[in-house]
């Protein structure tokens, strides 16, 4: 670079460059000048990985052949050459033919604990100083093939190995081995960049090592997580980092699904997949579908709601009591009530009843759990819908909605004392259908207008104890179609009615 300042460009033809140095020197810089410079092997530090893939492709089947095949590499020529430089204590040919040996042996061993390779017996050395030409054979394992085929380390497959297991591996965990890869190991982390990775990890769910921020594969976790919830970057550094992490990441967590896969884990493959669809969409797995969609971000959504009366609750002029978005109450209809009542033959199971009662008291809907099913009955199958009217008339939440003593045959799972007792607003007892004690009610079972009650005030509807409904200037609610019950305080409605609310 100095030398090529010599002389002035269109004005000299030639130009002089004097290099002064110690005398001692003098013979280095002249050989560095006009001797070519020599060129040293590399193959050592990755041998292993090298080794690994000619075992896959079957070059390499036992401990000679995998001698035989270093003596026809550079490295050889240069071990020859420059024996020193590879350390080296001898020259001779025994001395490289042991160096050899014991590299040969060295590598396998590795390959061998990180589960790449399977060695027999009689290829292993023995310590006996010697360099004896195994004869046992060199066979590839599944590790050893996925690291092949992905090119990936030998490292992160036998971190794999260690770290990966058939239960406990979440998107956090999935993460954390990820990010550990040996592929990030050269991730830049340049000067002052831990503090940033500091800035960045308070804006990140999900915590990393607070003592590495120095680290490469800390900052990898960092950037994978900035890249799902597709933050703002600290620097434009961090850009060409970020993509550099996602070139690899695929691989390394396509590895990850086949390790897993071959071990028989459904639920680690299943995360590591979506860990997949995550990196290759840039949003986490629990974040919103449309947040996929171009020019969609994240903001206020808008959900599908209903009422007790068929009103869809945008505009509340009816002031029905809503019920739960329509997502949560079909999948819980789905996922809970059907699975545990089983057909529409009955449903006099204790699960059945536990689990309706769960339904109706943690969502709120009570005796609105009739009028939701019908507000979305064309969303149900028609195996769906019979079970669900088995449901609805064993709560007396049908036809004779409330109904009188005897108008509900189920299980006592609830009782009128242990539903005051929870603050539950649902509740039914043998003889389900009745107003609780003191409203008038012809039944003895129910819970409602006995305690607690559906609280309608300015602020919304909740469940809350009558005294207290009425301390708050808000109605209990009644419906006179469906419950046969009245408004605030004119107790319920007529013997077998089943009024509730009163």
């Amino acid at each position: 670079q100095m030398m090529g300042r010599a002389g002035r460009p269109q004005f000299d033809d030639e130009g002089v460059a004097v290099i002064l140095v110690h005398d001692q020197k003098k013979d280095f810089y002249r050989k560095f000048l006009f001797a070519p410079f020599p060129v040293e092997s590399s193959l050592p530090a990755v041998l292993c990985d090298h080794f690994n893939a000619e075992v896959v492709a079957g070059t390499i089947a036992s401990r000679q052949d995998a001698v035989e095949y270093l003596s026809w590499t550079y490295f050889y020529r240069r071990v020859m050459l420059n024996p020193s430089y590879y350390g080296l204590e001898g020259s001779t040919p025994d001395d490289v033919d042991r160096y050899l040996s014991e590299l040969v042996e060295g590598t396998l061993l590795k390959l061998e604990m990180a589960g790449c390779v399977s060695l027999d017996d009689d290829d292993r050395h023995h310590d006996n100083g010697g360099s004896g030409s195994g004869s046992g054979s060199i066979e590839p394992t599944t590790y050893g093939r996925v690291a092949s085929y992905y090119y990936l380390s030998y490292r992160t497959l036998g971190m794999f190995g260690e770290r990966l297991e058939e239960r406990g591996c979440g998107i956090p965990e999935l993460l954390g081995v990820l990010s550990d890869a040996a592929e990030f190991d050269e991730l830049p982390v340049r000067h002052n960049e831990d503090g940033l990775n500091e800035e960045l990890a308070r804006s990140c769910p999900l915590p990393v090592d607070k003592g590495a921020f120095d680290s490469p594969h800390v900052k990898a976790n960092l950037l994978l997580q900035t890249h799902f919830a597709r933050g703002a970057l600290p620097i434009a550094d961090y850009a060409t980092d970020t993509k550099s992490v996602l070139d690899q990441a695929i691989r390394v967590l396509q590895a990850m699904v086949d390790v897993a896969a071959d071990a028989g884990w459904l639920a680690t493959s299943l995360w590591a997949m979506v860990l997949v669809q995550m990196v290759v969409q840039g949003r986490w797995h629990d974040g919103s579908c449309l947040l996929q969609l171009p020019h969609v971000e994240a903001g206020p959504v808008l959900e599908r709601s209903f009422t007790v009366d068929g009103d869809n609750g945008d505009n509340g002029d009816n002031g029905g009591v809503p019920c739960v978005d329509a997502a949560t109450f079909l999948n819980t209809i789905r996922e809970g009530i059907i699975p545990a009542c089983g057909d529409s033959t009955g449903c006099d199971s204790v699960a059945c009843d536990q689990m309706v009662q769960t339904l109706l008291v943690s969502t709120g809907l009570g005796a609105q759990f009739s009028s939701c099913v019908g507000e979305l009955q064309t969303d149900f199958t028609d195996a769906e819908a019979a079970t669900l009217n088995v449901v609805n008339s064993c709560f007396g939440l049908a036809d004779n909605n409330g109904g009188g003593e005897g108008g509900g045959n189920v299980s006592d799972s609830f009782g009128v004392a242990s539903c005051a007792a929870q603050g539950m607003c649902w509740c039914v007892d043998s003889q389900s259908g009745g107003g609780g004690a003191g409203d008038g009610a012809g039944g003895d079972g129910g819970c409602y207008g006995s305690e607690y009650c559906y609280c309608e005030t300015e602020n919304g509807t909740q469940c809350a104890m009558v005294s207290e409904c009425a301390s708050w200037n808000g109605q209990c609610h009644g419906n006179d179609d469906h419950n046969g019950g009245g408004g605030s305080g004119d107790g319920a409605g007529g013997d077998g009615g089943g009024g509730c609310y009163g």
